[in-house]
């Protein structure tokens, strides 16, 4: 006989925490009846050699003041949820996508040490089931998405925010490579740096020490720009008043300082410490990997620590991290850019098709291109002079100019269409940072961590981000336990887990080892038919059956299929109070089938089969619906799911089919038989 049984038992246990202040107000600087701040970046650094603490960088701006604070918290902690218990029957086994915020009891873990922490305060065996426990929320978040939460949620304001921009371009000198160069690997010659709240711009030059190695085709002598930087210097005001005549008309008189330098490094440094004297919140840049890669590389190519050149000193932890995001969707790109700088840098490129992606593909995302449609405006047309190569030592003079308006098109795209504005109030309205808020996935998931506490509830764990394979296991010890008595709570300490249990970052913790492919279990989907095997049964061509190409063929696909039907069936973790389980029915398959004597039964009353009885048991149990497999590989690998199928059969009403194939009753045919013969 087939049994059904509903599992409510429950394998965890919680100690409460006494005393807890349940205030995350986390800025030290920051009255908190006030709260005139705006959040600008959040950095993580995580020390992995455990001699040091793992340190979270919070740089802010008080709006009364304009001053920007860099707010350093060692050893940072979140804030996770623990089911009371006496809700934890209520929730049963299954991670929730949302709790009752009186079902939860706050905890503060550190987030390095996490999974160690609430695996101790719920007795669990070890701290892998930390990380799958139904009765935990808010744990398997990056961290810096957290703080991002908890700022919206402590310290928001509806104040307009006044945001500082700057705008930086670069030029390397490339005239002795014939590729395109790696970065750091040539010289940058030239940066310009506009600040638009000071309107002051900048031009950071550096001195050619010699001629180059490369031949000048036109005069046969090495390629020499030294007498024309020479002029330049001697001639600054003269240079600066041609800059007023050919971009004040359409950008306004600006403040141009012409700086030179002999040492690259020097230039650098220089460049970092105007940024942040300018007191810059966004630093734009068009297609920012080439000038960020260069500038952030370059001191390693001079044997130089770029941390030491580039950071900031308001940063307990000098560190600086740029990763490329290659995607060949403009908008999608999510550069990582970790400097220990209080100015966030931000490629206004990605910003400008994000906005827009809407909208359809943009025909060029070139600067030039989007200068002539945003302000009627272009690059500076140096063709008669040279190519990118040359024109240093064409014309040092243009070359200068030409790296001035460029960033002065930033300025204007960004002045017309009021871009930095739009990503500031996506951060502020989603609790994200800047790189995040074309990633719909996390706009999302932040938003509902925020509007899900203001509602009263707490957002449960990202469930994709789960081994299933831990929370099956946790499962299973779970159903070996016929009884659970939940220990006394006690006040719980930190301070008493090792360090060697700590945990990874997220960054980390997502992220494979190189050569190895995540253990992950797939998600069971249709009957899927592999096109190679498929037998030459479609159109005729040239009088060949085609296997390819078939009449009558038809392919729909709903639009948001699965959330439409939740919404109105009302389906979801929160609604479902159990789950059908099938004990062991082999010895019944067999015994329907007259076969029982076949069967051996183990010492735990279950039936043993012989590899010949489990492939029946598996693809006669219930049968196809009248499909045969033409290829056995196919067969092998189709395995039904008997709860599933049962569940489908309720839903659909298929009495008939469920006493048949669950319940070992007679069909109606059968019974009209049976009835013909009394």
């Amino acid at each position: 006989m087939i049994e059904i049984k509903v599992d409510y038992k429950i394998y965890f246990s919680i100690k409460i925490l006494k005393g807890y202040d349940k205030n995350m107000k986390f800025l030290k600087n920051v009255d908190p009846a006030v709260n005139h701040v705006m959040l600008l970046n959040i950095m993580y650094f995580n020390e992995r050699n455990f001699d040091q603490d793992d340190v979270l960088s919070v740089v802010y701006k008080d709006m009364d003041t304009g001053e920007k604070f860099v707010e350093n918290i060692n050893k940072p902690k979140i804030e996770v949820y623990i089911v009371k218990p006496e809700y934890r029957q209520k929730v049963g086994n299954v991670v929730r996508d949302y709790y009752p915020k009186e079902w939860m009891e706050p905890v503060k873990v550190r987030y390095r040490n996490r999974y160690s922490e609430i695996a101790k305060i719920l007795d669990l065996p070890n701290k892998e089931f930390a990380k799958v426990s139904p009765y935990v929320a808010w744990s398997n978040m990056d961290i810096r998405n957290y703080y991002c939460i908890q700022f919206a949620l402590e310290y928001a304001n509806e104040l307009p925010k006044k945001i500082n921009c700057g705008f930086l371009d670069i030029e390397n000198d490339i005239i002795e490579i014939d590729h395109f160069p790696e970065y750091g690997e040539t010289p940058i010659s030239l940066v310009s740096y506009i600040d638009e709240p000071s309107m002051s711009a900048f031009l950071f030059c550096l001195r050619t020490k010699h001629c180059s190695y490369a031949i000048d085709p036109d005069t046969n002598e090495p390629y020499d720009c030294r007498d024309q930087q020479k002029a330049l210097e001697q001639d600054k005001e003269g240079f600066i008043k041609e800059l007023h005549e050919y971009f004040d008309d359409i950008y306004g008189v600006l403040d141009y300082h012409v700086l030179w330098f002999d040492d690259e490094l020097v230039m650098i440094k220089k460049i970092f410490q105007i940024i942040e004297a300018c007191n810059c919140d966004f630093c734009m840049i068009w297609n920012m990997p080439y000038d960020i890669g260069n500038l952030t590389r370059r001191p390693n190519t001079l044997l130089a620590d770029p941390a030491k050149i580039i950071c900031s000193d308001l940063f307990e932890v000098k560190e600086v991290y740029f990763k490329e995001d290659n995607n060949p969707i403009a908008h999608k790109r999510k550069h990582e850019v970790r400097i220990s700088h209080p100015t966030v840098f931000i490629d206004q490129m990605v910003m400008y098709a994000g906005i827009r992606s809407a909208k359809g593909k943009i025909p060029s995302l070139k600067l030039n291109a989007i200068g002539r449609t945003v302000m009627n405006d272009e690059k500076i047309d140096y063709s008669e002079e040279g190519n990118i190569r040359t024109i240093m030592y064409k014309n040092y003079r243009e070359y200068c100019r030409y790296n001035i308006k460029d960033s002065l098109l930033l300025m204007g795209i960004n002045k017309k269409t009021g871009d930095i504005e739009d990503i500031y109030t996506r951060m502020e309205q989603n609790a994200e940072l800047s790189n995040e808020v074309f990633t719909t996935t996390t706009m999302l998931t932040n938003s509902i961590y925020v509007e899900f506490y203001r509602m009263g509830y707490i957002a449960g764990n990202n469930r994709n981000k789960m081994d299933s394979s831990l929370r099956n296991k946790l499962n299973a010890q779970a159903q070996e336990d016929a009884e659970f008595e939940f220990e006394n709570p006690d006040d719980f300490d930190s301070s008493e887990v090792d360090d060697d249990e700590e945990e990874s970052s997220e960054e980390t913790q997502d992220k494979p080892t190189a050569g190895k492919k995540k253990n992950r279990k797939q998600f069971e989907g249709a009957l899927v038919q592999n096109p190679k095997r498929m037998l030459p049964s479609g159109v005729n061509v040239n009088g060949v059956p085609n296997d390819k190409i078939h009449d009558d063929a038809i392919d729909q696909d709903a639009t948001s299929l699965y959330p439409t039907t939740m919404r109105i069936t009302n389906s979801g973790n929160e609604t479902l109070i159990g789950r059908v389980e099938f004990i062991d029915d082999k010895y019944d398959f067999f015994k329907k089938l007259g076969l029982e004597d076949q069967v051996v039964i183990g010492t735990d009353g279950k039936a043993e089969l012989t590899p010949y009885q489990e492939r029946r048991y598996l693809y006669e149990r219930i049968p196809m619906y009248g499909y045969t497999f033409v290829d056995k590989e196919d067969e092998e690998s189709y395995k039904l799911n008997l709860s599933d199928d049962f569940a489908m059969k309720v839903s659909e009403d298929a009495v008939e089919e469920i006493t048949t194939e669950y319940l070992n009753l007679p069909s109606m045919e059968e019974m009209l038989q049976m009835y013909e013969n009394m």
